[in-house]
């Protein structure tokens, strides 16, 4: 039974993109964990009625066990407090062979999946509301995916009867909205504005790593937090922080930023222009001294071609040990960007994450292969997403390809032959 009226008070936070396992380094995989900690610590610290999660809660499908006995304390910590926990699917969380990670945390009870919907009797995805009970605040989404392959769920979408509900609803997305994606993501597939459905008070957004509002005609206040911690070296480099959103509603919706800083990042970014190999260390050691490293996650780039010499000439060990002893958590250094006189023609610059790289190359050699498919790149992807699934501990190894040709067949629609 629907709500006739809108819920007079109430507050939520809204996060996204906590890509828990996210780092290679030990340090910076606690770093990462502990914000997430941090985070849902303040959510309880303010009495929040409820969490939205929009999409890649954890990086890989796996998660390293340690960390994510330490998540699932801690949302269980969050549960016992009456604290309710809603979540979507990110294009990281997504896998065709439907070992996620996610499913397990559900069937525990630790939070509420709300992607959720059915194909109506005209073929429309009628989405389904998950009620929050105490608030009376309706809740639905959908899912991400890499390469904004969800836009064939927003292209078979019933929004007329998405739109009637009424009450305060949110809707929940991981998807780029190309009316408003950031410049660096130029290049990324993404949704049109018009495929968001119309009349919600809320869109909680994900998959955008960098912070944005707007209240938009005939929608509502949308969002995206960014990334509750930065996930790869440029964004450490540019943000040095994340965090989430506080919402409170009385009559009106209002919200804050909450900043997640658990360690200072000192990002130094040097021009070696010309220089000769002593005289570059002694530019990155004076620069290095000039900061207060102790507890601090330490971010070196370096740039320009050297008057003599090769980067791989720079005594980086030097450079670490003294970083090292001066008390920093953790050294990181980038020098994609720093080539010698001879070897200069051939630097390469590479942006984007994994997934922005992947689609790059796709699109750049789609056309060398035939195959018998309206959308190359679209089914490519969908391959790709089949196969990331690591063997499972204990998994033997027919096991493991039988799992993974079961997937690659849903994905090339060919179940019926798959005992020949």
């Amino acid at each position: 039974m629907t709500s006739p009226v809108k819920p007079s008070k109430f507050k939520f936070a809204h996060m996204a993109d906590c890509h828990l396992d996210s780092w290679r380094e030990p340090e910076l995989k606690k770093v990462s964990l502990n914000a997430f900690l941090e985070a849902l610590d303040i959510c309880m610290d303010e009495k929040v009625d409820f969490i939205l999660i929009a999409g890649d809660m954890f990086h890989v499908a796996s998660p390293d066990i340690d960390i994510l006995r330490s998540a699932v304390l801690k949302l269980k910590e969050v549960r016992d407090k009456g604290i309710r926990i809603y979540v979507i699917p990110g294009s990281h969380d997504f896998s065709y062979s439907e070992k996620t990670m996610l499913k397990v945390l559900e069937a525990a009870g630790l939070f509420v999946n709300v992607s959720r919907g059915h194909v109506g009797e005209d073929g429309k995805i009628k989405l389904e509301f998950t009620h929050d009970d105490a608030t009376g605040v309706k809740i639905t989404g959908l899912l991400g995916r890499s390469g904004a392959l969800e836009q064939e769920y927003y292209d078979n979408l019933d929004y007329e009867s998405a739109r009637k509900e009424d009450g305060f609803k949110i809707f929940m997305f991981h998807s780029a909205i190309e009316e408003y994606k950031p410049e660096f993501l130029k290049n990324i597939g993404a949704l049109r504005m018009s495929s968001l459905p119309k009349g919600f008070d809320y869109y909680a957004g994900g998959h955008v790593h960098e912070r944005f509002e707007k209240d938009e005609n005939s929608y509502g206040k949308i969002a995206y937090p960014g990334a509750l911690y930065p996930v790869k070296f440029d964004e450490l480099e540019k943000y040095k922080a994340g965090g989430f959103f506080i919402l409170e509603y009385d009559d009106t919706l209002k919200s804050r930023f909450v900043s997640i800083e658990p360690h200072k990042v000192v990002a130094i970014h040097l021009n070696l222009e010309g220089l000769g190999i002593e005289k570059a260390e002694e530019k990155i050691m004076s620069a290095l001294k000039n900061e207060t490293l102790m507890d601090a996650i330490v971010l070196l780039r370096l740039r320009g071609v050297l008057g003599s010499g090769k980067p791989l000439d720079i005594d980086m060990n030097r450079i670490s040990e003294y970083v090292k002893n001066e008390g920093a958590l953790i050294f990181k250094r980038s020098t994609t960007k720093l080539s010698s006189k001879e070897f200069e023609e051939v630097n390469i610059e590479i942006k984007g994450d994994i997934h922005q790289i992947e689609e790059d190359l796709i699109d750049e050699h789609k056309c060398k292969i035939k195959i018998n498919s309206n959308d190359e790149k679209k089914l490519t992807i969908e391959l790709m997403e089949s196969f990331d699934s690591p063997k499972d501990e204990g998994e033997t190894v027919e096991r493991y390809s039988e799992r993974m040709l079961n997937s690659a067949r849903k994905v090339l629609k060919i179940e019926d032959i798959a005992g020949r």
